[in-house]
Parts: structure tokens; sequence; C-alpha cells
């Protein structure tokens, strides 16, 4: 073990098992750590699968500057030598400390991820007032539906009439939604840092514009948006959908002088609007 060895012809090798080492790591922690307290998606196991060649990318990344490094050494001292022991040693613990820091910061930004996606509301600036709803007194006769406007197979129409004007929407890359006003763009929905959409429902109101936006089907969430006229979101909340649920349903109930919003994903409840 105290065989002493060329650094610059050492240097390219060592960090291609180094940076391979340190990727794996980390890419296996991401996925422990999805499916120990994330939600899995349906293509979830083949990521695993995927690990090695992930890992020899990276690990060709090293080598390249690995040589880089060797040519550098070449020109200042091409006939330095390190012990083999010494050379093994630090290369060990440079991994362990990577890899450990690796394991961190893989289930510090999965958590990370799932607390941005718990359910919860986001914005209530009109202050609306939420309460559970009995499933057995929703009447789906008497509400008002909300229209699919993409991702449903029953989507017969593209646009929505809203306070005299003809509201359309144009999902983008699966994680952009645009609202359209009579051809005006108003605004842009940004779902990229949660995942990607599958439906769009939309449903005018007298005074508020509904969407809600269920995302992946794995993902268990749907995104409830109320817009007022001037196309500003006045509230926002990430939904939970119950797990063998697949539809989702909003539907507008008059109440007196009240409109109660209702919403049955799981839990059913109502959203008040004075």
């Amino acid at each position: 073990m105290n065989k002493k060895v060329s650094l610059a012809h050492s240097l390219p090798y060592t960090l291609f098992l180094g940076f391979g080492l340190v990727r794996l790591i980390y890419q296996y922690s991401v996925l422990n750590a999805i499916s120990e307290i994330g939600r899995p998606s349906s293509t979830h196991a083949i990521g695993y699968l995927y690990l090695p060649f992930d890992a020899f990318v990276v690990g060709v990344i090293g080598l390249v500057i690995g040589f880089l490094f060797k040519a550098i050494i070449l020109k200042v001292d091409g006939r330095k030598q390190v012990s083999l022991r010494w050379l093994i040693v630090i290369s060990a613990f440079s991994v362990s400390l990577l890899g450990a820091f690796s394991v961190f910061y893989a289930y510090s930004s999965v958590e990370k991820y799932e607390n941005r996606n718990a359910p919860q509301i986001i914005i209530n600036s009109e202050k609306f007032h939420k309460s559970p709803v009995n499933k057995e007194a929703i009447s789906i006769e008497k509400t008002t539906p909300a229209i699919a406007l993409w991702g449903s197979a029953e989507t017969e129409e593209n646009t929505v009439s809203w306070q005299g004007s003809r509201i359309r929407t144009v999902v983008k890359d699966s994680i952009l939604v645009e609202i359209i006003s009579d051809d005006v763009l108003q605004t842009t929905l940004d779902l990229s840092g949660y995942t990607y959409i599958t439906r769009l429902d939309v449903l005018p109101m007298s005074d508020y514009l509904v969407v809600l936006v269920k995302l992946r089907a794995t993902s268990r969430r749907s995104m409830l948006y109320l817009f007022n006229s001037e196309f500003n979101v006045v509230y926002q909340e990430m939904l939970e959908r119950c797990s063998g649920r697949p539809h989702q349903f909003i539907g507008l109930v008059k109440d007196g002088e009240s409109d109660k919003l209702l919403i049955d994903l799981c839990e059913p409840f109502a959203i008040w609007i004075k």
C-alpha cells in the first residue's frame, strides 16, 4: 500500500469514479425519498433502471475534468507522485462526505417539494369562508356545473361566456395555462413548480371566474383558482383528491343573496361568496 502512483495519470479515473458514485448516491436517495415521503409517479420505478446510465454520464464529465487537470499537472510537474494509500483514503473520504451531503440534500429537497404541494390555502385576499358539506346534501341537479375546457373526452366547447366576453384557455407544455378574453391574453398560470396538468375545468360566476386544474393523476392534487374581473387571483388553494376518485366536481349553487361554490374531490366543501 506504500506504492507510489502518478497523480496526473490517476486523477482522471479517480474523478470518474468519484463523480459517478456521488451522482448514483444522490439519484438513488431522491428515488427513495419520493417512495417514502412523496407521491411517486406511475413511471417512478423506471428511474431505478436509469441510475447506472445517469451515473456513467456524470462520471464521464468527471473524467473530462480529470484530463484537463492532468494536462495542467503535466505542464507544472509531470513527475509528481503520491502514495496509493493516501489517494484511496482521500478519495473514499471525499466520496463519503459528498455522499452524505447528497442524501441529506435529496431528502430535504423532496420534503420541501411535498410541503409546497401539501393541501393548503395559498391566497385568500377577499376572505372567502370555507366550510365542509355533507355528501348527502349535495344535489348535482341543483348546481351549475363547471365546463371542462381541456383534458376531458366530453369536452365539446373550448370557450365559456363571462361578463360579456368569451373566455378560452390554452395549455402549453402541460404546465402553463393561458387565460384569454376575447383573444386578449389576460394572465398565465405557471404550475411548473408542482407537476403537469391533466384536466382543466372552468366555472363562470357573476363576479368571479373559477378555474380548477387537475394535476398528475398519481399526485392526487388539484389547484383551485378564483379570479376577479381584472383577472387577479383572489383565491388559490391546493386541494387533495381521494385515491380512487378520478373525477373532480365543482358547481355553483345560489343560496339566497350568496353564491355557494361546491367542491367535491375528496371530502366535499363549500366556499361562501358574499
